[in-house]
Parts: C-alpha cells; sequence; structure tokens
C-alpha cells in the first residue's frame, strides 16, 4: 500500500462574495472520491492582508508546501488573468515548489478562466513546477453551480475532475519518488 499524496489546494480568489467558495465545495466533495489525496488549504484571502497576518500564512503555507507532493490552484479568471493575491501566494516561496506537480481549476466567463491558467502555466515553469495538461474549466460558475457547489452538468465536470487526477496522481507519485533520488556527481576526469 503506498503513502497518500499531500495536495495543497491554492484558492486564488481573495474577493468578498467570491465564486471560488462554491467551486470549493464541488471539488472537496469529489476528492472525497480520490483516496490518493490527503488535502491542506491555503487561502488568497490571508495573503490579502499586510503585516503579521501574511507572514504567519507565507510560513504555513512554506510549510504546507515543502511537505506537499501536489498542487492544485483554483482560480478565477479576472480581466483576462488571475488574481494578484495568487501571484503574491506563488512568488513568497521558492524552493518549496521545485519539482512539484500542479493542476488548475479555472472558472470564468466564456473562456471558463483558461486565460487565467495559460498566464499561470509560465509562472509554475519559472518555479520549477510540472504542470498537469489536463485542466479542469467551469464556464460561468454563478449559474452553473448552485450556492452548494452542486454542478447544472456534473457528468462532464466530474469527468474532467477524474482525468486530471488521475494525471495529477501519475505525476505527484512519480515526482516524489524522483525528488528522493540522490543525485551523484562523477569525475570530471
Amino acid at each position: 500500500m503506498r503513502d497518500n499524496l499531500n495536495t495543497v489546494i491554492l484558492i486564488g480568489s481573495a474577493r468578498e462574495n467570491r465564486v471560488a467558495d462554491r467551486v470549493l465545495k464541488w471539488l472537496l466533495r469529489e476528492l472525497g472520491k480520490y483516496p490518493d489525496f490527503s488535502i491542506r488549504l491555503a487561502d488568497a484571502r490571508d495573503f490579502d492582508a499586510g503585516g503579521v497576518k501574511r507572514r504567519a500564512a507565507a510560513r504555513l503555507l512554506e510549510s504546507d508546501v515543502s511537505a506537499a507532493d501536489a498542487v492544485i490552484v483554483l482560480t478565477p479568471e479576472y480581466n483576462h488573468s488571475f488574481p494578484a493575491p495568487l501571484k503574491t501566494m506563488l512568488d513568497c516561496l521558492g524552493e518549496p515548489w521545485k519539482k512539484k506537480p500542479v493542476a488548475f481549476i479555472s472558472y470564468g466567463g466564456l473562456s471558463g478562466g483558461l486565460r487565467a491558467v495559460e498566464q499561470l502555466r509560465l509562472v509554475v515553469a519559472e518555479l520549477d513546477m510540472a504542470d498537469v495538461r489536463e485542466t479542469v474549466s467551469i464556464q460561468n460558475p454563478w449559474t452553473n453551480l448552485d450556492e452548494e457547489g452542486e454542478p447544472r452538468f456534473p457528468e462532464q465536470l466530474n469527468a474532467s475532475l477524474a482525468r486530471q487526477m488521475t494525471a495529477l496522481a501519475w505525476w505527484g507519485y512519480s515526482l516524489r519518488a524522483a525528488r528522493n533520488i540522490e543525485i551523484r556527481k562523477g569525475d570530471a576526469a
């Protein structure tokens, strides 16, 4: 029997009355069907504040990400991009992100947040993360998810998540094993 994958979900929206909470309700309910993942949450709201609260959130995030085998980014698309507090979360750490797989769950209007994801792929590449190709994209979540996160078209959304979690588990277990390999340097004779 293998160990679960310690997985951090970054909640990318810090807005009041955010749609992220609906999406998160659906996601957590569905992730309960995937026993390979042990979930921790990190909230952009903690990084939208300043001073002591942000420093405490950064220390907690560093601890969680250092122990993580995988990362899920839950992001809205605001003005064709992702939110600034999410960028702050990503930028506050360096080494802990390296060689970790990351999956994106996005939401927004007609694009379902895909423009935000495309920009995030550039950021996580620079952080030396491995982004999972399969993306879960939710169009118009304010009408396609109710307040409790029940999707209007659950078959499509859940099938998309299943493909993504299969890929994230593969990358999570593979990269965890690879991170534990000690690199030997040969003689440069």
